[in-house]
């Protein structure tokens, strides 16, 4: 009687464990799931190869309003350089299968393409739930752990883009406004640029209208310029070098991650308080982000209207 308890009970757990399993490769789950637009773009570059193949991998799928919220500049680009789009979308494929449990915070996972990472984020709501949850480069997850046959499948709110391969200080001099050009000066200046150059992650928030070099005055009006108007009333202010490292904050703060009430605490000691305001604008310290989540290799970047008091 006992061994044929035994053998039901085998054979139930067999079967429940059957139908849990996937029975669907990569390519086909994604269209059980809806993600048309994906799989849309994805074929383009003969990516159901990829995503049907036996390699297990982890798809970082950007769901259809993904398509929909982009930048006319952004979208522009996307639809007239094919290049660009297909480097976007293969940045989404990961190398092995990621599930949720085995993410990390500050992870970096390998992508398709050309090998760059991307990061994974843990961010904790500062509300009383204390509730957390996952980003990618700084794009919210909002589900986790589709199963395929070959892979997993992790749905993204928003499109990313390679990271360029430099860190911090390198992207603060090549790719940013006048603002970061100034304030890189002003790092290397108070030979500070290792600060930017650690492999620990680290946020950046860039003041505005800092001069170039420390000065013996608080402020200064800048130079008038003929071919702007605009920047003759423009006040340059003086930051001295212990000030700067209020600026640098440890750890990886995507604007996703930037919370009401939430309290980060700079290399300086000095406490940095986010706020949202009624538009929805990230306010830092009482200074609104302008430019917000320039990434780099080792953090990310954001651009402020001002400087902190």
């Amino acid at each position: 009687m006992l061994s044929i308890i035994a053998l039901t009970t085998f054979i139930f757990v067999e079967a429940v464990l059957a139908a849990n399993q996937p029975s669907e490769n990569l390519w086909d789950t994604a269209k059980q799931n809806g993600l048309n637009k994906f799989i849309e773009t994805a074929v383009q570059f003969n990516l159901q190869n990829v995503l049907s193949s036996a390699d297990e991998h982890t798809l970082f799928a950007p769901v259809d309003q993904a398509f929909e919220v982009l930048q006319p500049e952004l979208q522009k680009r996307l639809q007239l350089e094919p290049d660009f789009l297909k480097e976007v979308i293969v940045y989404h494929i990961v190398k092995g299968r990621v599930p949720k449990n085995q993410f990390h915070n500050e992870q970096l996972l390998t992508t398709l393409q050309s090998e760059q990472p991307v990061r994974l984020n843990r961010y904790i709501n500062s509300g009383e739930d204390q509730i957390g949850f996952w980003a990618v480069n700084g794009v919210n997850i909002t589900e986790s752990d589709i199963e395929a046959t070959n892979g997993i499948i992790h749905l993204v709110d928003h499109l990313f883009y390679p990271v360029s391969s430099g860190d911090i200080l390198e992207t603060l001099k090549s790719n940013l406004s006048v603002a970061g050009a100034n304030f890189y000066n002003r790092i290397v200046a108070a030979n500070l640029d290792h600060e930017l150059r650690q492999d620990n992650p680290i946020t950046l928030f860039v003041p505005s209208n800092v001069l170039e070099q420390p000065s013996n005055l608080s402020s200064t009006s800048s130079p008038s310029s003929s071919s702007s108007s605009s920047s003759s009333s423009q006040t340059h202010h003086n930051i001295d070098d212990e000030e700067i490292l209020q600026y640098i904050v440890p750890g990886t703060h995507y604007t996703v991650g930037l919370l009401p009430l939430q309290q980060l605490h700079s290399k300086s000691g000095t406490p940095i308080k986010v706020e949202r305001n009624h538009l929805g604008h990230f306010i830092v310290n009482n200074v609104r982000i302008l430019e917000a989540d320039f990434p780099a290799r080792n953090g990310v970047i954001h651009i402020l209207e001002g400087n902190f008091n």
